[in-house]
């Protein structure tokens, strides 16, 4: 798990140097006293400033972007108050999650957003590692839980063929969701052990994303092939873009419920984020997960 050094953690490591420092320059121990200046109080008073004047510019930043967002998109799900998953006690559950996502995907449901959503999280991660457009999506198979082996299903197995320039290309997505749990030992590797038999059933230009979805975008570790790492913000980020403009789609208020899960339940968030509390929520929104205003 990464840490997330927010203005509230800088400052209780500030509040601990401070009593080592005091206790090292006031003890007995001449090595630690040789190392503590006596400008020592001058300079932590003078941090903590700087860590005052740090939040003020953020949170007059964070206002700024959120009432940005207000006027270009008032129905973006970060004002959403209702989790979709809250009601039922289900919010960090992966399989609830994944069956989600295998539902929006799936064109053949009656959400009303067609191939658009596959369509989009296909293409945004084949143009990020630098693969070919993509033009059209049929031969759709969408497994959620697929078992892939004796003792592991993966969350979400997608087989279909992609037009590309005027070539029908095979293609397998694999996803791997977690939200609070780690990797089992050696769990990717035995998907990629499928993903390999699929591969050698079809054609030698077959292309295949294997994709880790987390909260933090972290690397997988339980396997040496290339799992793209993805976060819950970029995969809101797509979903919304897609159905930001579909309000006619029978899911559009369905989406918008499970984005503000997504918001909500796993990174903690109010809606609307807390600018004067919690600043750095927005710069989330705005920067990692790569929304800009420019795309609304």
């Amino acid at each position: 798990m990464k840490f997330v050094l927010n203005r509230d953690r800088m400052k209780s490591l500030v509040s601990d140097m401070a009593v080592f420092l005091t206790h090292a320059r006031n003890g007995d121990d001449p090595r630690l006293k040789s190392h503590i200046p006596s400008e020592t109080a001058d300079v932590i008073t003078n941090f903590q400033h700087l860590l005052d004047v740090f939040r003020e510019q953020t949170v007059q930043r964070a206002r700024s972007y959120l009432e940005d967002l207000q006027r270009a998109d008032p129905r973006h799900p970060v004002f959403e108050a209702i989790s979709l998953l809250a009601p039922m006690q289900r919010e960090t559950w992966e399989v609830h999650h994944t069956q989600i996502l295998a539902w929006l995907l799936n064109p053949s449901r009656p959400h009303g957003f067609g191939l658009s959503m596959l369509h989009r999280l296909i293409s945004e991660t084949l143009s990020n590692q630098g693969l070919l457009p993509v033009e059209d999506l049929d031969q759709l198979q969408i497994r959620p839980e697929f078992r892939c082996h004796e003792d592991y299903r993966i969350d979400l197995w997608v087989e279909c063929r992609l037009l590309s320039q005027g070539t029908h290309i095979p293609l397998l997505m694999a996803l791997e969701a977690k939200v609070r749990a780690e990797e089992q030992q050696e769990q990717l590797s035995h998907y990629d052990q499928a993903v390999s038999r699929w591969q050698s059933q079809h054609a030698k230009n077959a292309i295949v994303l294997r994709i880790f979805l987390t909260p933090d975008a972290r690397d997988a570790r339980s396997s040496d092939e290339n799992w793209i790492p993805m976060d819950y913000l970029g995969l809101a980020r797509i979903l919304w873009s897609v159905g930001r403009d579909r309000q006619d789609a029978p899911a559009y208020m369905y989406l918008r419920h499970y984005i503000s899960s997504i918001y909500q339940d796993i990174y903690g968030w109010s809606t609307p984020p807390d600018v004067v509390g919690r600043p750095y929520d927005l710069f989330h929104l705005f920067h990692k997960s790569g929304e800009a205003l420019r795309d609304s």
